[in-house]
């Protein structure tokens, strides 16, 4: 019975007086913040839209994408963040997809909803949530906040449609991931739980981006907590720690890059972050050296890792207390850590079956926060969750306490002479090597081997090194058959997804035909 729309009549009941968001301009409070929201929901149903009604939002992170987020939810719509990150073709492809729209955009991204607007079909309203001028046809923020509220809103129920997320994975055309209340709010109870030591007191930072799975379970859990919601549009170094000491904030996510980015910041210039007690980290592989760097940094520093999916949410969590640099603590942080709770993790071959422990398959799934199917493609979500398992895509293993190794994503997986070479064992080798910024594994089609190891490498400003020296000092690390045999060195940063990993299919593509 539950739903999300309950998230906020509880916290104006329990916590009415503290911040539910802060910014430069204002702080409002959870009482505030329900009352704003039943407004603009009541506005919005007033406007034409429907319970069931999908609603596309293209916009940095802010106050009022929260609101509005928030807002479509409580009067029954189906929120469908977008990718600000994505090329405009892209961009209209999950427009399309969407098949009869609201759309909600800000001043950044106004150019880009512009640009497509004209060839998105059937468009049902336009929304405005920026700063300046409001263009025309564009309903604009500050007037939805004038709602009185008296619309007869339908009540959302717990297995209606709540969220759509788009896949930004690399590989084939994004996908939308279908989300109900009921999941959406599973996955939020996972990392609520887990997390034992954020507090309403809190004040938690959205510095990733909003549209990403990430940051978005947050945007719930920090209501279920009754914590404060500060945000920053884009990821900037100074802003990040302006707004941190400004605004005392003490939580955080933040993908690796930006761990890596902070680390060296405050490395150089010994700027203090004295609030900040912890950071959520995931999206893509953290590098053994960048979490040792991290660490060491931030000795104080509550991290917790987050191993999930756009179709999963939430799959383990490597909790704060196991973040050590003693010797089990550096075994168990090569690990995605253990289950949440009201998570299952199954190890399967091709065949479906079970393996044991120690042994690498495909990681596979059970969770009441599973996607409840990819929008309007019924073959693909079959093929997904077959045999009551969420197939992830992800080759690893479970030790025997129960902590998952993930070794590669099964697609990038290398079979040489028979013999599987996961990258990112390679990968790892690699950035340990001084002169290495960045590196990226792939396999090119071989005559004899059927798939030769192949290193792309970026070298460190200033810094070369040669195939011979890679070739002789990976031969400390791995056995003969993992070692790249050939490289190709470049000049500019790998080519990443939004949330920082390798496009590796790209690189395939690139390379393969040398």
């Amino acid at each position: 019975m539950y739903t999300i729309k309950d998230l906020v009549r509880r916290a104006k009941s329990v916590n009415a007086r503290r911040p539910a968001t802060i910014s430069a301009e204002e702080t409002v409070t959870w009482a505030e913040f329900h009352d704003r929201i039943q407004a603009m929901a009541g506005a919005l149903v007033e406007q034409g839209l429907k319970k069931g009604d999908r609603v596309a939002i293209l916009a940095l992170n802010s106050a009022r994408q929260f609101e509005f987020w928030y807002a479509v939810l409580w009067a029954g719509g189906i929120v469908a963040p977008q990718n600000f990150r994505f090329a405009p073709r892209e961009i209209l492809h999950c427009l399309q997809d969407l098949d009869g729209i609201w759309i909600c955009t800000d001043k950044a991204c106004l150019p880009t909803i512009e640009e497509i607007r004209p060839v998105v079909p059937g468009v049902r309203g336009l929304f405005y949530i920026g700063d300046g001028e409001c263009p025309p046809d564009y309903v604009r923020y500050e007037a939805l906040r004038k709602g009185d509220g008296s619309a007869v809103v339908d009540e959302p129920l717990v297995n209606d449609p709540a969220m759509i997320y788009y896949t930004g994975g690399t590989t084939g055309v994004s996908k939308g991931v279908l989300f109900t209340h009921a999941q959406i709010l599973s996955a939020a109870q996972q990392w609520a739980a887990g997390i034992r030591s954020m507090h309403a007191a809190d004040t938690y930072l959205h510095v990733a981006p909003m549209f990403h799975m990430g940051d978005g379970v947050m945007c719930y859990v920090t209501a279920m907590k009754t914590c404060c919601n500060a945000f920053i549009d884009k990821y900037d170094l100074k802003r990040f720690i302006d707004i941190c000491n400004r605004d005392g904030v003490s939580w955080s996510t933040m993908v690796p890059t930006m761990v890596r980015s902070l680390c060296l910041h405050v490395q150089e210039t010994g700027v203090q972050l004295p609030t900040l007690r912890g950071v959520v980290y995931g999206g893509a592989p953290m590098p053994p050296a960048v979490l040792d760097m991290a660490m060491q940094t931030f000795p104080g520093l509550e991290f917790w890792q987050g191993y999930g999916a756009t179709e999963a949410q939430s799959i383990a969590v490597l909790e704060s207390k196991l973040h050590t640099l003693d010797e089990r603590g550096q075994r168990l942080l090569r690990s995605a850590g253990r289950p949440f709770h009201s998570v299952l993790i199954g190890i399967l071959d091709e065949q479906g079956d079970e393996v044991p422990h120690g042994t690498v398959g495909e990681i596979c799934i059970r969770s009441n926060a599973v996607m409840q199917e990819y929008w309007r493609k019924p073959e693909m979500t079959r093929h997904a969750l077959r045999g009551n398992w969420y197939h992830t895509g992800d080759a690893g293993y479970l030790d025997e306490e129960g902590f998952v190794y993930i070794v590669d994503r099964v697609k990038d997986m290398i079979i040489t002479g028979g013999e599987n070479v996961y990258s990112s064992e390679v990968e790892n080798v690699l950035f340990t090597h001084p002169d290495i910024a960045e590196a990226a594994v792939i396999g090119l089609p071989h005559e004899k081997w059927g798939e030769a190891v192949h290193a792309v490498v970026l070298c460190k400003q200033g810094r070369t090194v040669r195939d011979e020296e890679l070739i002789l000092y990976c031969r400390d690390y791995l056995a003969g058959y993992k070692i790249p045999k050939s490289y190709t060195f470049v000049n500019e940063p790998l080519p990443r997804t939004s949330i920082g990993k390798v496009r590796k299919e790209t690189l395939r593509e690139s390379f393969s035909v040398r």
